[in-house]
């Protein structure tokens, strides 16, 4: 729920089914560092338990979601009970399928001769993120096991900055299968274009609209893959805002095992 202002214990109303529900804190402080606990509730009746598996991403300004996954019947008038507890630490391995913040770098392959790798000198939360490095699409990048077979009907989110164009000039970021077929979201800072990328066998191929951004500046990046074979690739600045949009319909994929990082560089990705 967007621009909902939370103290500490408050109740936050749901009306929408999706796999991760989100509200907004703009308290300032340390609020991902605290541990809280957190009941989701059907009017006064408690039906999804206490203390649910939560995440809380730090946005910018003071301002956070948290992220809390439950399942509901669709139509429910579902409320979150947040409030303080010191045992119930948030774990984003419970809330999404896939997650990583790089804090700890494991399980990233090389694709090729690209390079990615945990990095210190670009980072939007946390102390790392992910460095795109050393050649181009498609002779290189890298991806990450899902540890499971994903299908459509799902949204890939990350955090992307550019810091320079010393190669080639799209970041891509997707899911594929074991043999490099997929899709995922492309743009480019300095020719101007967002795109949705599909990958037969790890090569490219896209389809993209102009886009006015610069590098040197966080943006998020989001990505559905929706069953009815839509996809759809939104960037949005730091605030959120959405500043365009690629939408194409293509059915050829519809299982999916490996995150990847692929396009130009350089380039950084955290919070994926």
């Amino acid at each position: 729920i967007k621009h909902n202002i939370i103290s500490d214990t408050q109740n936050i109303t749901v009306r929408t089914v999706v796999d991760a529900y989100e509200c907004h804190h703009s308290t300032g402080g340390t609020f991902e560092d605290r541990p809280y606990w957190i009941e989701v509730v059907n009017g006064d009746i408690d039906i999804y338990g206490v203390n649910e598996s939560y995440w809380i991403e730090n946005l910018s300004n003071g301002n956070y979601k948290v992220w809390v996954k439950v399942c509901v019947p669709e139509n429910s008038n579902i409320s979150f009970i947040i409030e303080r507890d010191g045992t119930n630490h948030p774990n984003p391995n419970d809330v999404f399928e896939f997650f990583d913040d790089f804090e700890t770098w494991e399980g990233w392959t090389q694709y090729k001769n690209g390079v990615v790798s945990q990095t210190t000198e670009y980072k939007k939360n946390g102390n790392y993120a992910l460095k795109k490095d050393i050649n181009t699409d498609s002779n290189g990048g890298g991806y990450k096991e899902i540890n499971e077979t994903l299908g459509r009907d799902i949204i890939i989110e990350c955090w992307d900055y550019r810091p320079n164009y010393a190669g080639e000039t799209y970041d891509r970021v997707g899911v594929i299968d074991n043999s490099g077929n997929g899709y995922g979201l492309m743009h480019s800072c300095k020719y101007n274009y967002i795109g949705v990328d599909k990958r037969t066998n790890y090569n490219a191929n896209y389809w993209r609209s102009a886009l006015s951004h610069n590098k040197e500046t966080w943006y998020f990046m989001q990505f559905i893959i929706r069953d009815d074979g839509t996809l759809i690739s939104n960037l949005c600045d730091e605030n959120l805002n959405l500043l365009g949009s690629q939408s194409h319909s293509d059915s050829s994929y519809n299982e999916f095992t490996r995150v990847y990082v692929f396009g130009g560089h350089d380039y950084v990705i955290d919070d994926l």
